[in-house]
């Protein structure tokens, strides 16, 4: 018997001779507090017997992902030929799924999906695990939060895609991703992401909204401010487009 085996059976024997009993505590993975609520939403979508990202949307009163891709990303999309995209701050692919199909109907292509949380990136590998085929090359990758991961340093993307992942950052962290964006993106590649901005009607109220909350999670621009950001990062706007709280650019 080894010398740690000797103590553990001494010390069972001990605490049993006063009425107590020694019991091996069992691991527990550290809690991804990067994951946000997606644990959480993943357990109800399952007790309501529901897909977690319908669940989001029906129960939870999410906006849309589908009507807002179609109007603003697919458009987009549709230009490119087998493009290569990379989405950031998927969360549990509330978006991804329909951008997933989007590709494969018009022909194919690569999907690069981008976060944050090793919990999201486990998850997404699950969620689908089934849909890489002869048309599709779906890759995760993890990142630090400040920029895209050094998996990606080479490459060259026709198209990044980030939603309600910005509406969250301060202006430092628009800085690090918009120039992070620029080396991988492919000359004339497009990036489409959203704020909230304080001189859309939409933005205004959502500031009090949340203030009356108590709420400080999110961060509040203006379009001179972002699009300076990008600009000096070596964007050239085309659009933007208001839906709800948030201010989509192109």
């Amino acid at each position: 018997m080894s010398i740690k085996k000797s103590i553990i059976s001494l010390s069972r024997n001990f605490a049993k001779k006063y009425g107590y009993e020694i019991v091996k505590i069992q691991n527990k993975k550290k809690i991804d507090l990067k994951a946000e609520a997606h644990p959480a939403y993943m357990k109800e979508a399952a007790e309501a017997g529901m897909d977690i990202n319908d669940y989001q949307e029906i129960r939870l009163g999410f906006v849309e992902s589908l009507p807002l891709l179609n109007e603003i990303v697919f458009p987009v999309i549709d230009k490119l030929k087998e493009p290569l995209i990379i989405e950031l701050g998927p969360g549990s692919g509330r978006w991804s799924r329909h951008i997933i199909n989007r590709v494969k109907d018009n022909g194919g292509g690569g999907i690069i999906l981008v976060d944050h949380s090793e919990w999201i990136v486990d998850f997404l590998r699950n969620y689908f695990r089934n849909a890489p085929d002869s048309k599709l090359s779906l890759t995760f990758f993890k990142c630090d939060g400040f920029k895209l991961p050094e998996n990606t340093k080479n490459l060259s993307a026709d198209l990044i895609f980030a939603s309600n992942t910005f509406v969250a950052l301060g202006i430092y962290f628009y800085y690090t991703y918009s120039n992070d964006f620029f080396r991988v993106l492919k000359s004339g590649g497009y990036c489409i992401f959203d704020y909230i901005d304080l001189n859309t009607e939409g933005g205004w109220n959502f500031l009090k909204q949340k203030t009356k909350e108590g709420l400080n999670y999110y961060a509040y621009y203006t379009f001179e401010a972002v699009d300076k950001v990008f600009r000096d990062a070596g964007f050239e706007y085309i659009s933007r487009h208001n839906y709800g709280k948030s201010t989509y650019l192109i």
